[in-house]
């Protein structure tokens, strides 16, 4: 009776110990090559974000901090890296927001760009959705909350994974590149955390109160 008290008292606690809770990815922690391009993976807090696709731009330009951006070809035509983030510990989560921009080199403005996402569970595309911009030559960063217009919203996942293109065109004043750019992508965990991190002291005051409970019995 005691030892089913205790691990009942326990693993009360142990759920107590790991609510909901939101994150923000940053990719300030993400490693810089002399050019700036990113083509490997890093964990940042209880998330991993890697390259998919292609290759991304990870520059000072972020809201505030660094940024994911499209790496642009130097021939005319595009060029999508798919950026994927997930848990480290293969739990399920909810995509809230991000915030992306627009940019134009070379001069000329008004390109429209786009970003795109995709959420999976367990490998099967369960929500989709996108924003578009129009290209300005300084980082005019944009919020996107996940709403209505992106179906369903919210839903449960373990991946999502982020198309960022960038394009090269010629036009008739010369050759000009416009991309996209992404940073502060804002989670929400929804499977309690595996190792809960400060809350380990949390979960033994609980285990140990469940303790003296059952010892009164």
């Amino acid at each position: 009776m005691i030892h089913a008290c205790l691990i009942a008292s326990i693993a009360t606690g142990l759920v107590a110990a790991a609510p909901a809770r939101a994150g923000v990815i940053t990719f300030d922690t993400a490693p810089l090559s002399g050019t700036g391009e990113f083509t490997g993976s890093v964990t940042e807090g209880l998330y991993t974000y890697s390259v998919l696709s292609g290759a991304r731009y990870v520059a000072p330009n972020g809201n505030p901090g660094d940024d994911v951006e499209g790496y642009y070809p130097m021939a005319p035509g595009t060029q999508t890296g798919v950026l994927t983030i997930s848990r480290t510990d293969g739990g399920t989560f909810r995509f809230d927001r991000l915030d992306f921009a627009e940019v134009s080199t070379g001069g000329n403005s008004g390109s429209i760009g786009s970003i795109e996402f995709f959420g999976f569970l367990d490998g099967r595309t369960v929500t989709s959705g996108g924003d578009i911009g129009t290209a300005a030559s300084t980082y005019n960063w944009i919020p996107h909350a996940i709403g209505a217009s992106d179906g369903p919203p919210n839903p449960t996942i373990n991946a999502l994974s982020i198309s960022i293109p960038a394009t090269t065109e010629i036009g008739p004043n010369g050759t000009f590149s416009f991309f996209s750019a992404i940073d502060n992508v804002v989670v929400t965990n929804v499977s309690p955390v595996v190792t809960p991190e400060p809350m380990t002291l949390a979960v033994l005051g609980a285990g140990l109160a469940g303790v003296r409970r059952c010892a009164r019995v």
